[in-house]
């Protein structure tokens, strides 16, 4: 069954990635808090999870900065 699963997966297209400047990151949150609170929580809790970019492969980039 997890094969199987697996192998569905492998021949679904993969979700496309972006990248988001920190500027570009501010104005979409600054906009979405001019908004009713029930329109837009669920997208503000996605944003706010967003992981920063790391060409190097490290483990935790957040660790890198407060060195």
């Amino acid at each position: 069954m997890a094969d199987e699963k697996q192998k569905i997966q492998e021949h679904l297209p993969q979700p496309k990635k972006y990248l988001v400047d920190a500027e570009q990151l501010k104005d979409m949150m600054k906009y979405l808090m001019t908004r009713p609170y029930g329109e837009v929580f669920s997208l503000m809790n996605q944003i706010s999870q967003l992981k920063l970019f790391n060409p190097e492969g490290e483990k935790d980039v957040r660790k890198k900065w407060f060195r």
